[in-house]
């Protein structure tokens, strides 16, 4: 999936319901930046109408390009 995809699949499929970042901490060295914590979420899947409950923690990579914070990469893990 490209971008454009990968937005269009997320904005079809899903209905953001709740959304909720906890112990956020962001690490800053120049133009890259470390983001952890925490992320709730309830989402209900347009399709069945089934309701998720998600709790996870996250690790983003942002890099700063021509001004501009670019999200890099993204890592969700199930918290129990």
């Amino acid at each position: 999936e490209d971008k454009a995809a990968y937005l269009a699949g997320v904005r079809d499929r899903l209905e953001f319901r709740d959304v909720e970042r906890k112990d956020l901490t962001v690490r800053a060295y120049r133009d890259v930046a470390v983001a952890t914590g925490r992320l709730h979420q309830t989402v209900r899947v347009r399709a069945t109408q089934r309701e998720l409950n998600m709790k996870i923690i996250t690790t983003q990579v942002w890099v700063r390009l021509n001004g501009a914070w670019r999200q890099t990469s993204f890592h969700a893990t199930n918290l129990p």
